[in-house]
């Protein structure tokens, strides 16, 4: 995802989790600069934005306007701020080493931002069911832009870069669903959406006590940009209450809430059914024992299990290492990630972290990283050793081999968990290529490779680099990736509206390039309008191959399979890539319950996923992959006259029955899915002094593969899911770290509640003790 960080920074890049997100000071401070255009001068009167760098939090803006030199001044608080500038149709905004770091009482380096060519977008939003236009609302950009929607469903933004972007639509009653659109090469693009009718989710955020908590907020955690992804979160009222508009009908899917001192809280059980009753989903968070006083830390670190882990690092000559970076886990540097710093004496102190078996992640520049484990049982001491690595020089270059500045290269080793797959990044100890495209890693462990990142360039991945022949060691970055070409219908005539979404080919062989590209252009895919039915993509890795799948409204989908995507300077041709769609597939789902009698206005939805196998409530029903929903009629049956795919899940919710689904997957044009009353499961975890267990959740599985999570309230330790059939589940209370407490099954009958009572053991605490 690193690719796209040109124009917006992903919630789950992880460069930019470890490069912005630190935490700032209590201060205010100003944001300075200068804006100037295309030849150079100031670009007086230009409109001039701070957006805050926040992940999971509600859009933070403050914006000046350039004076006659093009100089602004903005007054913001503590942070990181990326800066925007508009003056008519030019945009522009600063580059991503100028990230505007204010705290701790000094304000950030001034800002430059030069004004590009100008270009306009334009949009229309409309009603999917009727094609009327939504006539109120607004469209979050990856910007930090809030565009206002008029009478016609219309909005322009001008000064959008040309690039690939991410945006949410704001408008009551509709949903609230991830928009990725490209306008490369196209300073006049335009977009065409229509928007499915969704619910709405109300409630309260309170504490233990039931009181409301300042600054609390209810969202969506996903990835993608952080700008328009913070249309996702809503703000509380002083009372605690909130209203959450644009929740799908009929799926079930994740909600989360937060708040400054907190932990968070997220339930993975919120469906909207009906559109003149809103579902209500209450919140209720405890004490974050990180960032309160010492007293009430340590109070709240025992009730949730919680503990110390300390000790000291030394090098392999047992002399301290200052300095060093200690955290907790194999995560990458983020407020949210326990992480201290090495004294002078080498010593350290972790406080508050689960007490759970896991690992530490330890590195100091010039030595090589250490992951030693550390075992469960209170709270514990550790001597950590760090040995010398190795050093490894390289160079990074273009394609016509100039030397590329600012280039990161960042280390990566296999995951050093026993039995544990992946990779983890060593962002503490990467380089950045001076002016002459050269770079220098130091401590690196054995069987080291790299990912090689830079803005407007497709990434080297997982490089090999020799630690003793520097010249194996040049990388030459292509410039960035894309893919051009043009969309039909099967008379071989252009689609103006379509989605592209790009996946893995079904043929790709070992040692294909493959990848390379934000996660939702494979499920959420591109949008684009345009009468000659011509489309680029971009953010890609050049040279990667690819499965382009094209989906249009009352068309069957258009595949091509291996397509390569060029450098940008470079595309071939549209008419290279011509996809031709095909007919589309037609589904009837009649919903029936006992005695042959239809559920009128139950909520039906065919989730493209072509029979993965496995099905998880609340995940595999909100997830990117590609969906349309319907409701019941008076004769029970939800219509699907054109849909795009002709195999899938089908999911049928309706209030007071059970949630069901089908694999669909020969093709048929009609179903018949029976529902029966729903069977309820009702109880509470308690511990063996009959408290609740913080952070607990019970997991039931069942079927071919269903399962589904249910949070226990963490007041008193009770715990409701609804709508379930009848039937044998597996029942396992799982706390916030560690293994399951209980295992055991409960048998469910239609129409009735099962009360289960249940009480687990907490791991017992040991005695501190010395490891090394």
């Amino acid at each position: 995802m690193w690719d796209r960080r040109r124009r917006a920074v992903r919630m789950v890049c992880l460069g930019a989790l470890f490069l912005f997100l630190s935490p700032g000071g209590a201060e205010a401070g100003r944001v300075r600069g200068t804006v100037v255009d295309r030849a150079g001068k100031p670009a007086a009167g230009a409109l001039v934005w701070a957006a805050k760098l926040s992940f999971l939090e509600a859009r933070e803006t403050q914006e000046a306007t350039a004076d006659g030199s093009g100089a602004f001044d903005i007054e913001v608080g503590p942070g990181d701020w990326l800066v925007f500038a508009l003056r008519g149709d030019e945009g522009g905004r600063g580059g991503w080493g100028s990230i505007a770091k204010v705290g701790d009482g000094k304000d950030p380096a001034p800002v430059a931002i030069r004004l590009g060519a100008p270009t306009r977008f334009k949009g229309r939003l409309l009603d999917a069911e009727t094609g009327d236009p939504v006539t109120q609302g607004r469209f979050a950009l990856d910007d930090a832009r809030l565009l206002e929607v008029d009478a016609q469903g219309r909005f322009e933004a001008p000064g959008l870069d040309l690039t690939n972007h991410e945006a949410y639509p704001l408008c009551p009653g509709f949903e609230r669903k991830r928009i990725l659109f490209d306008t490369t090469g196209r300073p006049d693009a335009e977009l065409e959406l229509r928007l499915p009718k969704a619910g709405k989710i109300v409630g309260r955020v309170l504490d233990e006590d039931g009181k409301p908590i300042a600054g609390a907020s209810v969202g969506l955690r996903t990835s993608g940009s952080i700008f328009s992804g913070s249309a996702l979160w809503e703000k509380c009222s002083a009372d605690g209450r909130y209203s959450y508009d644009g929740k799908p009908f009929g799926r079930t899917g994740r909600l989360a809430a937060r708040a400054p001192g907190y932990q968070d809280q997220e339930r993975e059980d919120v469906v909207a059914l009906d559109a003149a009753v809103p579902t209500e989903i209450n919140f209720t968070l405890r004490p974050d024992p990180r960032k309160g006083s010492t007293a009430t830390a340590k109070t709240v670190a025992k009730a949730l299990n919680r503990r110390t882990v300390s000790g000291t690092i030394v090098d392999s000559d047992r002399k301290p290492v200052a300095g060093a970076v200690v955290r907790w886990d194999l995560l990458v540097s983020s407020d949210s990630v326990p992480e201290t710093n090495s004294d002078a004496e080498g010593a350290f102190r972790l406080e508050n972290v689960p007490d759970a078996a896991n690992v530490l992640s330890v590195m100091a520049k010039g030595l090589a990283p250490a992951f030693p484990p550390v075992e469960s049982g209170g709270d514990l001491q550790v001597t950590v050793e760090l040995k010398r690595g190795v050093t490894i020089r390289g160079r990074v270059v273009d394609e016509e081999g100039k030397p590329i500045e600012g280039v990161r290269v960042v280390p990566q080793i296999d995951n050093p968990k026993p039995n544990w797959a992946g990779f983890v990044y060593l962002d503490t100890l990467q380089a950045e290529t001076d002016r002459d495209g050269k770079f220098t890693l130091e401590g690196m462990p054995e069987n080291v490779r790299c990912d090689v990142v830079a803005e407007g360039r497709s990434a080297a991945r997982q490089r090999p680099l020799s630690p003793s022949d520097e010249s194996k060691n040049e990388v030459v970055l292509l410039g960035g990736g894309a893919i051009r070409g043009r969309v039909v219908d099967p008379l071989g005539n252009p689609v103006k509206n379509f989605r592209v979404q790009v996946g893995i080919p079904k043929n790709a062989k070992p040692g294909d390039p493959v990848g390379g590209y934000f996660a939702g252009y494979g499920g959420t895919g591109l949008a684009f309008t345009r009468n000659d039915g011509e489309f680029t993509i971009s953010g890609l890795t050049a040279g990667n191959i690819h499965r382009l799948t094209v989906i249009a409204e009352n068309f069957g989908a258009g595949v091509a399979e291996r397509v390569e995507s060029q450098s940008l300077g470079r595309l071939k041709p549209a008419d290279d890539l011509t996809i031709r769609l095909g007919v589309g597939h037609t589904l009837r789902v009649r919903v029936i319950r006992e005695k042959g009698k239809v559920v009128e206005g139950a909520r039906v939805t065919i989730i493209q996923n072509e029979g993965r196998g496995g099905f998880q409530w609340g995940y595999s029903d909100s997830s990117w992959d590609d969906s349309v929903t319907a409701q019941a009629n008076a004769m029970g049956w939800a219509e699907f006259p054109n849909l795009a795919f002709g195999k899938g899940t089908v999911v049928v919710r309706a209030k007071g029955f059970s949630r069901t689904r089908l694999e669909w997957v020969n093709d048929e044009e009609e179903v018949d899915i029976f529902v029966e009353p729903e069977s309820r499961l009702a109880g509470t975890v308690l511990d063996e002094s009959g408290k609740p267990v913080s952070g607990s959740r019970i997991m039931l599985s069942w079927g071919n593969g269903e399962m589904m999570n249910i949070l226990v309230d963490e007041k008193d330790g009770r715990f409701l899911a609804d709508e379930l059939g009848s039937g044998k589940y597996s029942l396992n209370v799982i706390p916030s770290a560690g293994p399951a407490l209980y295992s055991g099954s409960v048998d469910l009958e239609p129409g009735k509640t099962v009360t289960e009572e249940i009480r687990v053991k907490r791991p017992t605490p040991a005695a501190a003790r010395e490891r090394k």
